[in-house]
């Protein structure tokens, strides 16, 4: 049988992450138990994706579009961080206030202005870091004492997640800022960890193991 790290952290390109895993949103409920699931059936294409609430509030609209490109997280990132434009004219600010007006859903738990004004400005450091000092695991940034010292599958759950479709695809699951300033950045390679592979792409890595082959895939370098 191919062999399976389910932990194991491997390196790609932000550009190979553009489709969201069609499971229920949010992706990463209970996501320590997640690591190495297999799943069959169309959880992989289907056009809608099943939503219930968030941990934190936050509606499903937020984080999705056809695309992760053209999230409104996404798009208010690239309005900050590319165009420079102030945080109080990006969409998040303003589908954030509409919410927290209209008693809708929060955006990450955000029930006030200054809240709202505080997750910018964590968003604002994230990017100052990852820009200056470069994309680090979670691991390198708990050995140095960057961010607060956590277990291991609860840093793993901290890295970008994703799932791999039937054909391979790299299927967006969590960790949507990092993501984004990572694409914003052109950085080469960032570190993800994978959540739940598609049953048929499972068969295809029994099958490049089974027959000695080589594969270029990212999930089946060490086979």
């Amino acid at each position: 049988m191919a062999p399976l790290d389910p932990f194991k952290i491997i390196w790609i390109s932000p550009d190979e992450i553009n489709q969201f895993s069609r499971r229920r949103y949010p992706q990463d409920r209970n996501v320590t138990r997640l690591f190495g699931t297999v799943k069959s059936g169309e959880w992989d294409r289907r056009s809608d994706i099943p939503t219930e609430p968030g941990y934190d509030g936050t509606p499903a609209y937020l984080y999705h579009a056809d695309s992760f490109e053209e999230t409104i997280i996404h798009q208010s990132l690239k309005q900050r961080f590319v165009d420079g434009r102030p945080w109080t004219e990006t969409p998040i600010v303003s589908e954030a206030r509409s919410l927290l007006d209209n008693d809708q859903g929060l955006w990450r738990g955000c029930d006030s202005e200054a809240a709202i004004r505080q997750r910018c400005g964590e968003i604002e450091a994230l990017y100052n870091q990852i820009a200056t000092d470069g994309y680090r695991t979670q691991f390198d940034l708990i050995e140095q004492g960057e961010v607060r010292r956590v277990g291991f599958l609860e840093a793993l759950a901290n890295e970008v997640l994703v799932d791999i479709g039937r054909d391979g695809e790299f299927l967006f699951a969590n960790a949507r800022h990092r993501l984004s300033i990572a694409k914003i950045l052109e950085l080469e390679m960032i570190p993800v960890v994978i959540l739940v592979r598609h049953e048929k792409w499972m068969d295809e890595r029994e099958r490049v193991y089974s027959d000695e082959a080589i594969s270029e895939h990212p999930d089946m370098r060490e086979l």
